[in-house]
């Protein structure tokens, strides 16, 4: 591998956490709450923000939650959802590959810095990665200068280089993909 700097996503990228954690987590709410969801209930969370999403299911469901008493609530959900998480095949080789060649790996996620250290000391790969980033409100994965920030963390200096070649990848869900004409 060409690069020294590796900036990973844990969910989806390197976990199968998506659907057991990010779709799963509303309706094990409501059913800790002997709550039914209703159909169409991911497409509605989708289209909204966490604190939005939280004031849409305490109203909608009647949860006997308020906003200060959701955060925890939810998190403790994902937190027992993420025990059933494992590693998408071939990850745990690709992170010691990366390692044995002097590769500085960090993980950058939407996920709080904590839980994505507890997931992946569990899977027995935090050791691989430097530090963990959360990634959100202003500081979210939405804002290029992020990702500048973590890459500086990690030695990568000049970011201009990760600047130019922003211009040539398109991302998709966390992987960068060569644009084919450069």
């Amino acid at each position: 591998m060409h690069r020294k700097q590796w900036i990973f996503d844990m969910d989806g990228t390197l976990t199968d956490s998506m659907t057991v954690v990010w779709q799963g987590a509303p309706l094990e709410l409501l059913r800790r709450y002997g709550r039914t969801a209703r159909p169409g209930i991911h497409d509605v969370l989708l289209s909204m923000g966490m604190v939005e999403g939280a004031e849409y299911l305490i109203r909608t469901y009647d949860l006997p939650l308020t906003l200060r008493d959701y955060e925890p609530a939810m998190r403790q959900v994902i937190r027992d959802l993420y025990k059933k998480v494992e590693l998408k095949p071939g990850v745990r080789e690709m992170l010691a590959r990366l390692k044995a060649e002097g590769v500085r790996m960090c993980i950058c996620s939407n996920t709080w810095a904590e839980q994505c250290e507890e997931v992946l000391t569990r899977l027995g790969v935090a050791d691989y990665f430097e530090f963990f980033y959360t990634a959100q409100g202003a500081k979210s994965k939405a804002h290029p200068e992020v990702f500048h920030e973590v890459l500086e963390r990690l030695g990568g200096g000049d970011t201009a280089p990760a600047r130019q070649r922003t211009r040539r990848r398109r991302c998709l869900r966390g992987r960068c993909l060569r644009h084919p004409y450069g």
